[in-house]
């Protein structure tokens, strides 16, 4: 004889399957939706030239007959990581090393980027910092947090008064989605050695202990992110850490805060570069290709999915508050 229903419990569970099929549905449209959608734009887009970068050319440049000098224009737009879309910081590290290796008398990196992950940026600003050509950063939109680390590492940053700068902070991002699990019905149930093995998983209450080491690793790189920029910048630690709240500031108040030097746009860049080598030359662009047509769009897609189920899990990041 079968056990009976609880009357009192079909309500309940009517309620936990509705919201199931809720969210499955609504994942289910938003996924087809975002699908068709990238599989649509790109394809109209494979006969789009790329994006030109106006503004660089001066009157000044452009009245000096010696043109023989090159300068090398690499532009930093999106997340910095260290694969895929965005700013790849390994990509970017060899075109700057093929622009020295090819003898470019300067660079200009234009920055139009809120962040992204700690060791690609620290990474890309340590090379940046050992080109010995000038260098200089354009921030357009927005440079902040390991965006602004890496233009930190060049001898001057130009920034328009609207922009966004700064953001010296360091986050740790990590879902708990242990009430969710327990009103499904779920259990965690691991396997493991080491007693802080499991202490970033989203399946569980954080432990205080886990936590306090996880704030402690948040810190201690928090504290690299300033030192660096102190260094850089030739600013007092103090004044910097003073800053290093997490906040961006518009470009007319870092100027007056002393985290970029001038306000400005693409011809304050070229003019600074035409007074450090007083010459005139010449831009060679290196610019990340991006993908594009049907292949381009499942690579992006499932890039995309990966990206956000890893994201569930620990990664430091540094990106804008």
């Amino acid at each position: 004889m079968g056990a009976k229903n609880n009357p009192e419990q079909e309500p309940k569970r009517k309620q936990i399957s509705g919201t199931i099929s809720n969210v499955l549905k609504i994942g289910l449209t938003l996924s087809y939706g975002a699908f068709f959608a990238w599989l649509f734009v790109p394809m109209c887009d494979m006969q789009k030239q790329e994006r030109m970068y106006p503004g660089y050319s001066t009157s000044k440049v452009e009245q000096l007959k010696d043109k023989e000098k090159r300068v090398a224009l690499i532009p930093l737009e999106g997340t910095i990581n260290s694969a895929g879309q965005g700013v790849n910081s390994n990509v970017l590290i060899s075109y700057i090393d093929a622009a020295v290796n090819s003898g470019v008398e300067g660079f200009i990196f234009e920055v139009d980027s809120p962040g992204g992950v700690v060791l690609p940026s620290k990474e890309l600003g340590e090379r940046v910092k050992m080109i010995q050509q000038p260098k200089v950063a354009l921030i357009r939109n927005i440079g902040a947090s390991g965006a602004y680390w890496v233009a930190s590492a060049c001898d001057w940053i130009i920034a328009d008064e609207t922009s966004m700068v700064g953001s010296i902070g360091v986050r740790m991002d990590r879902f708990d989605v242990s009430e969710l699990m327990k009103k499904l019905g779920v259990k965690y149930d691991p396997i493991y050695a080491g007693i802080h093995k499991t202490m970033g998983t989203p399946f569980e209450k954080m432990p205080s202990d886990g936590r306090k080491i996880l704030e402690g690793m948040v810190n201690d790189m928090h504290e690299l992110f300033i030192t660096s920029v102190a260094a850089n910048r030739e600013m007092d630690v103090e004044k910097v850490r003073g800053l290093a709240t997490g906040r961006v500031f518009l470009g007319k108040d870092a100027l007056e805060l002393g985290l970029v030097d001038e306000l400005g746009g693409r011809s304050a860049a070229a003019d600074y570069i035409l007074g450090r080598l007083n010459s005139g030359y010449e831009f060679e662009l290196y610019k990340q290709p991006q993908q594009k047509g049907i292949l381009g769009v499942t690579s992006s897609l499932g890039e995309a999915v990966g990206r956000g189920l890893g994201e569930t899990m620990l990664e430091y990041t540094i990106k804008q508050q």
